[in-house]
């Protein structure tokens, strides 16, 4: 990722993330110039347990997580001034036995994913995703909870972490510049997995048509018109093809392993996946949008497509409102542990408590008049319900 208008880069404590049948087994480690504090684990903690709810897989996932100075740690490469954190695949495979449905031959996956289709053990390895997260004085980092609390120019480090562990995940295409003709190219042998789905919109090209290498490779590599063709994702576009960041000049760690730059609005979670963040304050995503998912499902993983952003204002239910002496909450359904933060209009929490049971009775007759946010948070999954209320006589 590189600073304003950031580029998203793709490329011990011990916690378990454990949701359903799967879970996600974060190593945070301390070597290397690597140090956690228990705030900034919490905030990976956000990203992994989202990943785990979203992803309907049996088998553990493995991540050793990474918090340095890059730039150090790369040699004091100055280029990593405007990394925000880069995430790989710590293997690759392809055509292992499968009798999964979604399996490909001739076709390389994440190791992470491979197991999933394998349905055992891949190559044995350690860990599944290494991901680095940039600790320098020039990066400002938002670990909070309430997205009421980002500093004007800070990061979201819960978002750059759902957003790399994507890359680990499968969200990567194989092209890549060569440093010697300068041209771009890819594993044409065995295509990644998110290659098979890739083709050019005009004259609808499909990529693994094409030869490893060459001018007419490159040119269809930076045409700018690049589509991901899987059913799922597309029907979560309402029936569109998302676009694939394509751009003229190649980028590397960003082309063809994105959505295009300025595909979704910005309130759009889809947005996660695009090359470029700005400021927390400005793009705060806890959630995987649901054309990713879309996307996850068509390359292999089988995915919660029900994963329901809405879960909390379904089940939450808050009255009267307008109310002068008395807000009640009431909780339908037992929706996984939940914390209350109020807000008033000018951002200033004063009042957090976390909820249990079903009901609670809040006295407002000493508030000031006015229009209040409710934020509740389910500390579990990271999902957020905001909701207005107003204090009148």
């Amino acid at each position: 990722m590189k600073i304003k208008n950031t580029v998203l880069s793709l490329y011990c404590l011990l916690l378990i993330v454990v949701v359903q049948a799967g879970s996600i087994k974060v190593n945070y480690k301390t070597t290397g110039g690597s140090s956690w504090q228990q705030n900034e684990i919490d905030a990976f903690e956000r990203a992994a347990k989202h990943w785990a709810a979203v992803l309907n897989s049996p088998h553990e996932i493995r991540v050793d997580a990474y918090y340095r100075n890059l730039i150090a740690a790369n040699g004091n490469d100055s280029s990593y001034l405007g990394v925000l954190g880069y995430a790989r695949a710590n293997y690759t495979g392809s055509n292992f036995t499968s009798t999964d449905g979604k399996y490909q031959a001739n076709t390389t996956y994440v190791v992470a994913l491979a197991e999933k289709l394998k349905g055992s053990t891949y190559a044995n390895v350690d860990y599944h995703i290494v991901i680095n997260m940039n600790k320098i004085n020039a990066i400002k980092w938002y670990f909070g909870i309430s997205f009421s609390g980002i500093g004007s120019r800070e990061y979201d480090f819960t978002t750059v972490v759902l957003h790399e562990l994507a890359h680990g995940l499968g969200f990567v295409s194989s092209a890549n510049l060569n440093s010697t003709s300068n041209l771009a190219e890819y594993n044409q042998a065995e295509p990644h997995s998110m290659d098979r789905f890739i083709y050019k919109n005009l004259g609808a090209i499909d990529m693994t048509t094409l030869a490893a290498s060459g001018s007419a490779t490159h040119s269809f590599l930076t045409s700018n018109t690049l589509y991901f063709k899987g059913s799922d994702a597309s029907s979560k576009k309402g029936g569109l093809r998302p676009q694939i960041y394509a751009p003229a000049t190649w980028i590397s760690g960003s082309s063809l392993s994105h959505w295009h730059l300025g595909s979704f609005g910005p309130t759009n979670k889809d947005k996660l996946m695009e090359p470029q963040a700005g400021f927390a304050n400005r793009y705060f995503f806890r959630l995987v949008g649901k054309v990713t998912r879309g996307f996850m499902n068509d390359i292999g993983w089988d995915v919660l497509m029900s994963v329901d952003e809405n879960i909390l204002a379904k089940n939450i239910k808050v009255f009267p409102n307008p109310s002068a002496r008395e807000l009640n909450i009431y909780i339908d359904n037992d929706v996984g542990s939940l914390q209350l933060s109020i807000h008033s209009i000018t951002g200033r929490t004063f009042y957090k408590t976390k909820l249990t049971g079903n009901q609670i009775a809040i006295p407002v007759e000493n508030w000031n008049n006015g229009m209040y946010t409710l934020e509740i948070l389910n500390t579990k999954t990271g999902n957020v319900h905001y909701q207005k209320f107003i204090k009148t006589n």
